[in-house]
């Protein structure tokens, strides 16, 4: 044998038992853990579903909410909070048609919220406690 062969068969080798010892360890199942679930169920405490046109409509849910999850439909709707004039020159917080937006209580609040699109249009909104 020749100096190239035998490198050959050393290589071959040492692939050989490096493949046999590495498929000889076996990963047990990881634990990523995982959310307690009676505590990540998401309670809504009103729901309703107003036809929205181009006059500001008042909406008025609950007091007291975690969030405020809206959903538009075929067109986009402008939202004010906190009495925020809904006119010509103040738009509001414009959201997209089709869409659904998580409003956080703790920067929308929970008390009235005005809305007025271009056209009539349903949207959805639940108040999450």
């Amino acid at each position: 044998m020749n100096k190239q062969t035998i490198i050959g068969l050393g290589i071959a080798v040492l692939l050989i038992v490096s493949g046999v010892i590495g498929f000889s360890f076996k990963a047990g199942p990881v634990n990523i853990g995982s959310a307690d679930l009676t505590s990540a169920i998401a309670r809504f405490a009103s729901s309703s579903n107003p036809v929205i046109g181009t006059v500001p409509v008042g909406i008025v849910g609950t007091t007291t909410c975690s969030a405020r999850i809206v959903t538009t439909e075929a067109l986009g709707v402008s939202l004010a909070f906190f009495d925020q004039p809904l006119d010509g020159a103040n738009l509001g917080e414009y959201q997209a048609a089709s869409t659904t937006a998580v409003y956080d209580s703790a920067t929308y609040g929970c008390g009235e919220m005005r809305a007025r699109s271009t056209g009539a249009t349903i949207i959805q909104i639940k108040d999450v406690n």
